[in-house]
């Protein structure tokens, strides 16, 4: 109960701040809302979903990590990659950043919790698209791409996305332990 009040008294907060578009809010909350409504638990996944023998083996590779990562390195315990998205074949998150042509600085975006971001994260290709021809008219340098996984920083219990357990063993392994110190300590604008 305490953490739907305080998810409500965020997303009021997050109305009356001028810094934020409210139009890439409400795509990244609907976003998210599929994003965890569309996840299953990684038991159900390895016992149900027709995974391929690469895909599986990383699946039950993640709680090994998860369980690395909480007993030898003092990471927070929490619910993140016990579910896993199979909804699409890509990941669900498209990344698009932005620099001045003439200088060696990032465009960052301002968000309450996690201040200056130097980047913003997309559900679908075409809103990321329709972002990076935005960035493209102010004439910036602007780059396109996929993100591995992600952190809501311990807000809601983040799934395995399916390009993660594509990639390597080694590259699953850095991700997760990687968010997961995101959750354990996030220092604003990281």
């Amino acid at each position: 109960m305490k953490k739907k009040r305080t998810i409500w008294a965020v997303l009021i907060l997050i109305l009356f701040c001028s810094g934020c578009d409210l139009a890439y809010l409400f795509h990244a909350a609907a976003g998210q809302f599929r994003l965890l409504n569309g996840s299953i638990p990684i038991e159900e996944a390895l016992h149900e979903a027709s995974l391929t023998q690469a895909q599986e083996t990383r699946l039950r590779l993640v709680a090994r990590i998860k369980d690395f990562g909480e007993r030898e390195l003092g990471l927070k315990k929490t619910g993140n990659y016990e579910t896993v998205y199979l909804c699409s074949p890509l990941s669900p998150i498209y990344t698009v950043s932005a620099s001045p042509k003439d200088r060696l600085s990032q465009k960052t975006w301002w968000f309450p919790i996690v201040g200056d971001m130097p980047y913003l994260g997309f559900f679908d290709l075409e809103s990321a698209n329709e972002e990076r021809d935005r960035l493209l008219k102010e004439r910036l340098d602007v780059s396109l791409g996929i993100a591995d996984a992600y952190s809501t920083l311990g807000w809601f219990q983040d799934p395995v996305t399916l390009n993660l357990i594509e990639g390597s063993t080694p590259d699953l392994v850095e991700t997760i332990l990687h968010e997961m110190t995101h959750t354990t300590l996030y220092l604003k604008g990281q």
